[in-house]
């Protein structure tokens, strides 16, 4: 439960955050992506928008992100 707790004092925290992006390899990012699938509303756009990488390894993938990211908080 503490984690649960860590997550949602990191999102009150950040009020002014358009996108948190969660790295991780394997499966060392599916904890994070079970707990925030907990959090969120399946049909409403949520702030921070939350974006994964890391699971995939290709260079385009990684300039299109570094792009998109690139005026966003």
């Amino acid at each position: 439960m503490q984690e649960l707790e860590k997550m949602k004092q990191l999102k009150n925290s950040h009020p002014n955050l358009d996108v948190l992006v969660v790295i991780g390899i394997g499966g060392s990012y599916l904890g994070a992506k079970a707990g925030i699938e907990f959090l969120q509303t399946h049909f409403k756009k949520t702030k921070p928008e939350i974006l994964f990488a890391g699971h995939q390894v290709s260079g385009n993938y990684l300039t299109n992100l570094l792009h998109y990211l690139k005026d966003k908080n």
